[in-house]
């Protein structure tokens, strides 16, 4: 072969393997784009999920302390965004199967009241002379 054939065909190998590097790089940016969207979805909704238990917790608490003219305590908002927010991130995760889902939600339940009884700690020490 002719040193300008071998020219075009190296030429053009050279060009196809750039290509087809410059495409996994973008389809890797794209990917991790998407991932990252997802996440901040799931975070979003894990936020209206603590706000709307938050609402709901209240309207019982209310409906409970009309009824018995006594104050019901209801856990911080806070610790509903918690919730809900470790809620979403379990539900988010693809991989897991549907007992270690609920065996999850079971420990994110138990760590939000842990986590609402230390708060509710801190704050009455806090708020002591």
């Amino acid at each position: 072969m002719s040193d300008a054939v071998l020219n075009n065909i190296i030429s053009a190998a050279s060009g196809l393997i750039g290509a087809a590097i410059g495409l996994c790089g973008a389809l890797a940016v794209a990917r991790r784009a998407a991932q990252a969207e997802e996440r901040r979805h799931f975070r979003s909704l894990g936020i209206e999920v603590g706000k709307a238990k938050f609402e709901q917790s209240m309207a019982l608490a209310q409906k409970a302390a009309d009824a018995t003219d006594r104050m019901i305590p209801v856990p911080s908002y806070e610790s509903h965004l918690i919730h809900g927010l470790r809620l979403m991130e379990i539900i988010s995760d693809t991989r897991l199967s549907a007992d270690e889902v609920g065996r999850r939600i079971a420990q994110s339940v138990d760590f939000t009241k842990d986590m609402t009884s230390a708060v509710k700690k801190a704050q009455d020490r806090d708020a002591q002379p």
